[in-house]
C-alpha cells in the first residue's frame, strides 16, 4: 500500500469513526427523549428476577401483555411529525398574511396551522408511549420462570383439593431434560404435570430461542393415587395468572376402559400469530392423551410438541415420557 492509499484509508476510518460516535450519540439522545415525553409505568424486568410477580398483579399483567405487544410502525411517528410541520408552516404563513394586512387569510392559517401542530404533538406523543409500552419487554425465560411457579403451585392446589399427599402418589414424574443438557430430577411426591398451549391462545415467535410463547394454557395434573386416578384440568391466563374452565376427574383404575393418544397438526394454534412482529411461519403440532372411563365419560390431555422444552419450565412432563409409566400402572393394578 503507497502513501496515498494509506491516507485515503485513514480518511475513511476517520468517516466511519465519526458516523458511529455520531449515530450513537443520537440514539443515546432519543432514548432520553422519549424517556422526556413518554415515560412507562415500569421499566423492563431485571434479567436475573425469578418470576413477572404473582398472580393478579398489575406488574405481572403489564409485563406479560407488553411481551405479546408488537412495537407500532415508524410510519406512525413520521406521519405525527408531518402534521407538526405541516402545522408550524400554517403558522409562519398566518404571521406572513398578517404582517402584510391580510387578517381575514392569517385567522384562517393560524387555524389550521395550530390544529395541524397539537394534532401532530398528540399523535407523535401517543407513538412514543406505544413505543415505550412495546419495547421494554421481559425475556421469554421470565414468562417460563413464571409460568412454572404458577404451575408448582397448582400441583399443591390439586393435592389439597382430592385430599392427597405426595406420600399417595404411586406414579411420580421422571426427570426433565432441558435443550442445555441439565437435567432437572423431580421431588418423590411431585404428580403429573401436562401443560399445553390453550385452543385460542394467542402466540409470537421469539428472535432469542425460536420458542413461541402464548398468552393461555390447558394445564392437566394427574395424580395418581392407591385405588384411583385424579385429575384436574383447568386454562390458565399467563397474564393473569387466573384459572378457568376447572374441572375435575377421578376414575377408579377398574373402571378406566381405555388410554388413547394421537398426534396431529394443530391448525386452531395457528390463527393466533400475533401481527407485528417478523413473521416466522408456525409449524406446531397436539400431542393428546385421552382418559376414557367404562361409563363413557373421558379427560383430554393436549401439549405442543414440535417445539424444544424451554430451559426453565422444570415442572410439565412429556406425554411420550410419562405413557409408558403410565400403561405399566394400568396394567399391574388390572393384573
Amino acid at each position: 500500500m503507497n502513501a496515498f492509499d494509506g491516507r485515503i484509508d485513514h480518511w475513511f476510518r476517520r468517516v466511519r469513526g465519526a458516523f458511529a460516535r455520531r449515530r450513537a450519540a443520537l440514539g443515546a439522545s432519543w432514548r432520553e427523549h422519549l424517556e422526556r415525553v413518554a415515560p412507562g409505568p415500569w421499566p423492563a424486568p431485571a434479567p436475573g428476577r425469578r418470576t413477572l410477580g404473582p398472580a393478579g398483579s398489575g406488574e405481572r399483567k403489564e409485563w406479560v401483555r407488553r411481551y405479546f405487544r408488537p412495537s407500532p410502525p415508524p410510519e406512525q411517528g413520521r406521519r405525527a411529525i408531518r402534521y407538526a410541520q405541516f402545522g408550524g408552516l400554517g403558522l409562519l404563513l398566518a404571521g406572513a398574511q398578517l404582517a402584510v394586512g391580510m387578517a381575514g387569510w392569517s385567522a384562517a392559517f393560524a387555524g389550521v396551522g395550530l390544529v395541524l401542530l397539537l394534532s401532530g404533538f398528540t399523535l407523535y406523543r401517543t407513538h412514543c408511549f406505544a413505543v415505550r409500552h412495546a419495547d421494554a419487554k421481559p425475556s421469554g425465560r421470565h414468562l417460563d420462570r413464571t409460568l412454572d411457579a404458577d404451575l408448582r403451585k397448582a400441583m399443591t392446589q390439586a393435592l389439597e383439593r382430592f385430599g392427597l399427599t405426595g406420600e399417595d402418589l404411586i406414579l411420580h414424574a421422571g426427570p426433565v431434560h432441558l435443550p442445555n443438557a441439565r437435567v432437572v430430577e423431580r421431588g418423590p411426591g411431585d404428580p403429573l404435570v401436562f401443560a399445553g398451549p390453550a385452543p385460542g391462545a394467542r402466540h409470537r415467535p421469539n428472535s432469542e430461542d425460536r420458542i413461541r410463547r402464548f398468552t393461555a394454557y390447558s394445564v392437566a395434573i394427574v395424580c395418581s393415587a392407591k385405588h384411583h386416578l385424579a385429575v384436574l384440568t383447568f386454562e390458565l391466563d399467563l397474564a393473569t395468572g387466573a384459572h378457568k374452565n376447572v374441572d375435575t376427574h377421578e376414575y377408579h383404575y377398574d373402571h378406566i376402559a381405555a388410554v388413547n393418544t394421537s398426534t396431529r397438526p394443530a391448525r386452531e394454534l395457528l390463527g393466533g400469530d400475533i401481527d407485528g412482529f417478523p413473521p416466522t411461519r408456525a409449524k406446531l403440532t397436539a400431542q393428546e392423551l385421552e382418559i376414557t372411563s367404562t361409563g363413557g365419560t373421558h379427560v383430554l390431555i393436549s401439549t405442543e410438541i414440535a417445539q424444544d422444552h424451554p430451559a426453565d419450565l422444570t415442572v410439565t412432563t412429556s406425554i411420550k415420557d410419562a405413557l409408558p409409566e403410565l400403561r405399566r400402572l394400568l396394567g399391574r393394578l388390572a393384573a
